[in-house]
């Protein structure tokens, strides 16, 4: 209610002078009018900060998110590798006792089922380590968006502090 009421008889005080003092360079409704924009740009990095903040939060959390789902696609991924692996290896050792063409060749779709469950098992893992890895950095990333919406938050409030002990020097 303050910060308005500043604002209000900042702008108020750079209208009624204005027109009187437009003449002279650095006039007071000119110092008052260069203030008030100070203050404005000090408010404007203040909203433009609280806002980067809610973003850089949204963006952890969406990362975390991410990260947890991943880990467990990656817990899961892992011992379903391990299963299609093993499989594979079983099928392997079998291999060779054919009696006949068609035996083989049942042994041989059977190998490449078991290859490319294989595969599809490496595919899937890989996809939820890569998933992993982009919550880490949505997390790092929402983690600099409120660093420097704190930065401009702070930036913001100082230019405003400024604004305000001008303001007392030229009405002093």
């Amino acid at each position: 209610m303050l910060k308005r009421h500043f604002v209000f008889a900042l702008s108020a005080a750079a209208l009624t002078t204005l027109g009187a003092c437009a003449t002279s360079p650095d006039s007071f409704g000119d110092q008052v009018a260069s203030v008030s924009k100070e203050w404005q740009r000090g408010e404007d990095n203040v909203r433009d900060g609280e806002k980067l903040i809610e973003r850089g939060k949204d963006q952890i959390r969406k990362g975390e998110k991410q990260e947890k789902q991943a880990q467990k696609d990656i817990r899961k991924m892992t011992a379903s590798l391990s299963d299609a692996k093993e499989d594979f290896a079983m099928q392997t050792a079998l291999t060779g006792t054919a009696e006949s063409a068609t035996d083989a060749e049942a042994e041989a779709k059977k190998l490449k089922a078991l290859e490319k469950a294989v595969k599809k098992a490496e595919d899937a893992l890989d996809k939820a380590q890569k998933e992993e890895k982009q919550g880490r950095e949505n997390v790092r990333d929402g983690k600099k968006k409120i660093s420097r919406g704190e930065d401009l938050i702070k930036k913001g409030r100082k230019q405003m502090k400024e604004a305000e002990e001008e303001y007392k020097d030229i009405n002093s």
